[in-house]
This record gives C-alpha cells, sequence and structure tokens, in this order.
C-alpha cells in the first residue's frame, strides 16, 4: 500500500471480478486504486509509515453499493530482542507439552 500527500493509492492489490457481468462491464482486477480519505488522515498515515517499522495492513474488505471498503491498521514490526523472546517462549512451550506427554 501506498500513500503520498496528495493521492493516496493502493497498489497491488487484486480484485476478483465479478463473474456475471458482461465482458465489457469488467475492470481490470490488479488496476491501481485511489483511496479516498480525510487529508488530516492521510498526513498521519503518511507521517507513520515514514517512520521505521510502521506499516499499512489491509485487515477487511467489503463491498458497499458499488465502492469496495477496506479497513487498515497501522502495524509496527516487532524488533530483534522481542522476536527472539516469542521463539524462546514457543521453544519452552512445546518443551512442557513433550513432557506432560501432549503433542
Amino acid at each position: 500500500m501506498s500513500l503520498t500527500s496528495l493521492r493516496p493509492i493502493l497498489k497491488g492489490f487484486h480484485i476478483s471480478p465479478y463473474e456475471h457481468l458482461p465482458h465489457k462491464l469488467r475492470v481490470n482486477p490488479t488496476a491501481d486504486r485511489e483511496i479516498f480519505l480525510h487529508k488530516k488522515d492521510i498526513d498521519y498515515l503518511t507521517g507513520k509509515m515514514k517512520e521505521k517499522g510502521f506499516s499499512l495492513i489491509p485487515t477487511e474488505v467489503y463491498l458497499k453499493g458499488n465502492l469496495i471498503k477496506i479497513s487498515v491498521a497501522l502495524a509496527r514490526g516487532r524488533k530483534v530482542f522481542e522476536k527472539k523472546q516469542v521463539l524462546k517462549e514457543r521453544d519452552v512451550g512445546r518443551d512442557m507439552d513433550r513432557e506432560i506427554g501432549r503433542f
């Protein structure tokens, strides 16, 4: 997903065409789509995406009339020490399950 302060555009998002439409009414499923947001929201998301470690993730896609609506979430990636901690907790849990007899 790409955001610019002038015109936010959703790139690389595949939207399958509705199969029951006549061929001439179908659109390109991978075309870049314009995102409609308030200027304040665009500026906020653009600023956050420029920071290191933040990404904009589409969480929900649905149709409302002739519009395709997308809910997005601002996500922060894990730092290296957080990744190591998660892997360690996972290994400890797996070892405990083996000792107890669960698979």
